[in-house]
């Protein structure tokens, strides 16, 4: 298991970007957005209100997506982004669990506001890892032969 420089940011990044939505762009007054607002961090915090100029999934649906593309890419990193029996349960296990939460909120079951957008986001953020492991084993593949 050779996790790299690089597979840690790819992981990290869109983690870090999915939290700056939820906690600064988002519409409401969450405890940190007047937070940064009281400590005056920046002289012009007005990037704050950005959230009604903003499409509503990227607001609502993209950091669910975000999350769980680098939860994908962890498992595929700790699996040596090997796609075998083993680290396909891992990956279905991962991804199932992540798509029951949002189906639990549909039924309330878990707190939060159900919204078929944030099914799509997920299931296609968590296939970008698979089909690039499965696309560069191909052209690896190709070149060898």
């Amino acid at each position: 298991m050779k996790i790299t420089v690089r597979i840690t940011a790819l992981a990290l990044l869109p983690l870090c970007a999915g939290m700056f939505i939820y906690l600064f762009l988002r519409p409401g007054d969450p405890f940190f957005k007047r937070w940064f607002h009281e400590t005056a961090l920046v002289n012009d915090a007005s990037f704050l209100n950005m959230a009604p100029t903003m499409p509503q999934w990227i607001l609502f649906s993209l950091p669910d997506g975000l999350w769980m593309f680098s939860m994908v890419l962890i498992i595929l990193a700790i699996w040596d982004f090997k796609l075998n029996r083993r680290s396909l349960v891992w990956l279905a296990l991962a991804i199932v669990i992540g798509l029951l939460f949002e189906l639990g909120q549909a039924v309330h079951l878990v707190r939060g506001h159900f919204d078929p957008m944030d099914l799509v986001l997920m299931l296609f953020a968590s296939l970008i890892p698979i089909i690039y492991i499965r696309f560069t084993s191909w052209m690896q593949a190709f070149k060898g032969s």
